[in-house]
Order: structure tokens, then sequence, then C-alpha cells
């Protein structure tokens, strides 16, 4: 019976789940946005911050403030970080010692929505009517810019100390190349309220909106093109890493990702329905997302959702399974052999070649192992999914059936 036990143990050990994993927050209140250092230091905000520095395995409050409702947090090292409230004191907090000790300075902006700092010096606050107020000084001094709308701005971001932008209500996209002197109306033709703004260079950049789509723009924001219709519900928060992968975030726990610049997304199934605010990555793999009722959710392979291995079976060949059900709507498995252990690439491509998903893109053991597709943004049609490990590739096909 002892021995039974163990073996039991060992294979409950060998399936391990992938992809978005809630962490305790010890919090019930709403979490609005994340802002991770590293793989270890970051802080949410919720009813107060809360700051781990073990990766998320534990959440510590720090208690500050006056209470007021907070709604807008920067971290721009471990130490060095900003908060503001809903306040038309509008009251800006600073850390100097990763949240031990609290400063804070009236800035009288009205009532603000998001804070973007690009350094421990220069950073932007935007809010309700078209605020917009500038530092250069740490937080110690709050400059009132003229942004020549009346429109709610709901996300600001910048690249550089000269140029940046801002979105918000109506469709309104503005920019700057001066550090915020002057703001320019990009004329976006957009009518929807625009929640994030993300760019990577002065020329790539990505908005998502409470319509459920994603724009995409290459010259700058002068033209701003439809990328994706998510079709579910709003999304809230858009993060890049670079110019190919990139993360969208909204409401009813929807992640979707994409690998070739926003051409195509799939959808992380993390099975919840909380909506979600904001999202921070610290690389292609570890990311966090967080949202309503305290939830905070991490993941460490890029999403992928789910895997099981065997690491108990050694097989002596590498071989790539069919996929299992086949056709498939809108979940299917696809099972593959690995004889050594080794860096493992296993994509699915459309008919025109097109990369689609990348399921896995890391070191895995030598074992047998399955990872579970889901295809639920796809067309129907055939598709492609490929594997290579070591030197070995192999594709074979599959089929989506809606």
């Amino acid at each position: 019976m002892i021995i039974s036990f163990v073996i039991f143990l060992c294979f409950i050990n060998s399936i391990f789940a992938q992809g978005w994993v809630s962490q305790v927050s010890g919090t019930n209140s709403t979490l609005i946005t994340v802002s991770m250092i590293d793989q270890n230091t970051g802080y949410v905000l919720g009813n107060t911050v809360y700051k781990t520095t073990n990766g998320g395995l534990n959440w510590v409050p720090l208690l500050f403030g006056n209470g007021e409702i907070f709604v807008a947090m920067d971290f721009v090292n471990a130490n060095t970080g900003f908060v503001t409230a809903f306040d038309t004191n509008g009251v800006v907090y600073k850390t100097t010692n990763g949240g031990l000790n609290w400063t804070s300075a009236p800035v009288l902006l009205g009532t603000s929505t998001r804070m973007f700092f690009l350094n421990s010096n220069q950073g932007y606050i935007v809010g309700l009517g078209g605020t917009i107020f500038a530092t250069f000084t740490g937080g110690n001094l709050w400059i009132p810019q003229l942004s020549n709308t009346t429109n709610t701005l709901l996300g600001v971001y910048f690249i550089n100390s000269f140029t940046g932008w801002t979105c918000g209500f109506n469709g309104t996209v503005l920019k700057t190349t001066n550090a915020g002197l002057s703001w320019t109306d990009l004329q976006s033709g957009l009518t929807t309220t625009l929640r994030d703004i993300y760019f990577i260079n002065s020329n790539t950049g990505f908005m998502c909106g409470l319509n459920s789509r994603i724009y995409k723009t290459t010259n700058g924001g002068s033209n701003w093109s439809e990328l994706y219709f998510n079709s579910s519900c709003g999304l809230n928060a858009v993060y890049f890493l670079n110019d190919q992968t990139g993360w969208i975030a909204g409401c009813l726990g929807i992640i979707d990702a994409t690998t070739n610049g926003g051409v195509s997304w799939f959808r992380q199934t993390i099975g919840i329905t909380t909506n979600l605010n904001g999202l921070s990555f610290v690389n292609s793999m570890t990311g966090w997302a967080v949202g309503f009722t305290g939830r905070i959710l991490k993941t460490t392979n890029g999403g992928i959702t789910f895997t099981e291995q065997n690491q108990n079976f050694i097989p002596s060949e590498y071989a790539l399974h069919q996929n299992y059900p086949n056709p498939f709507n809108s979940e299917t498995w696809i099972e593959f052999l690995l004889p050594v252990s080794g860096f493992v690439s296993l994509d699915v491509f459309d008919v025109s070649g097109r990369l689609v998903a990348k399921l896995i893109n890391g070191f895995k053991e030598a074992g047998n192992h399955k990872v579970k597709f889901d295809g639920g943004n796809l067309s129907s049609g055939l598709y492609f999914y490929k594997l290579n490990c070591n030197g070995f590739t192999a594709v074979r096909k599959m089929i989506f059936l809606k």
C-alpha cells in the first residue's frame, strides 16, 4: 500500500499545470494595475499597494495614505514608485525605498486615471476632462500641459524623454514630440473609448478599446488599422515585449496573445470570468495579470494553457503524434516524444504558412509530453503543427471545425 501511494505521488508530480496560475493576493479589492520589476519583485495597486519579493508567492500590503481611492501607479525600479488617487486634490505619493516610507505632494490636477514614468525624474499623469500633468523633478513639481481636448484620457505611454502618446474617450489619440510642451490630436477616426496604449518604437504602437478591438500603427500614430476583433467584451490592457510578441486582457478573464505582430491572436484559456485590468511581463515567458476581486494571475511559459508530462517513460526516438480529437472544436491535445532533453518549439500555422499560435518555446525534459491547444479564435479550416527539437522536425495536419 505504501509503495502504491509513493507511485501515485510520483505520477501526480509528473503532471503540472502551466499557463496562467492564480496567486493569493490577500485582498478582495479591485486590482487596477501591476508593475513588475523582475521575476521576483513587483507591485500591484488596489485599495493599497501590494508588494512581492518572491515572484508572487506572497503579496504584502504597504499601508499609507489617508483613505483615498487609489487609481494609478508606476514603479521605475525596485525602490522608486508613484501612486495617485481618485481625488480632486490630486495628491501623488512617492516612495524611494520600496514602499517602506511614502511622501506626498498635492498636484491640484483634478481627477487622474493613469500615470507613466519614463525614469525616476520624468513622469506624466492623465485624467478626466483632458487633464495632463508632467514632472521632470521626480514628482517635486508637477506642470499642467495643454491637451486641447476635454475628452477623458485613460492611457499614456512614452518611448523616450520627448515622444509620447495618450488615448481616451471618443477615439481620442494625442501625441507629443517635445516632452509634452504641446500635444497634437492625431485624428484617429475612431469613436470608441480607448483604454490602453503601448508603443514599441517611434513608429509601431498598439491600442485596445471597450469595443473589443485592437488597433496598430506603423507610422507613429498618423494612421491606425484594426487588427483584431475580440468578439467577447471590452479590452482593458495591452502589453508588448517587442514588435512581434504581445498580450491583451479584458473582461470575463480574457487574455489573448500574438507572436506575429498582431496578424493573428490566440486565446489563452485561464478558466476564470473575472475582469482583468492590467498586464506586466518581465520576459517572453514570465508575466502577471490583475483584475477584480483581488485576482492575480501569473504565467511562466508565456501563457500556454496546459501541458502534461510523463517523466517515468523515456522514449527511444523522437515522435510527433496526431492530435486528438481531430477534427476538433475548440480544444485538442498534441502529444510528442523526446528521447533526450532539449529546447522545444511547437507552433501552429494556417494553410498560408502564417504562424497562428506558439504553444511551446522553451526547454523540456526527456519524456512523453502532451499540450492542450485551444483554437477558439481560429476560423474553420486546415492547420499544421510543427515540432522542432535538437535538429528533429516533424509536421502534422489538423482540422478545426466551428
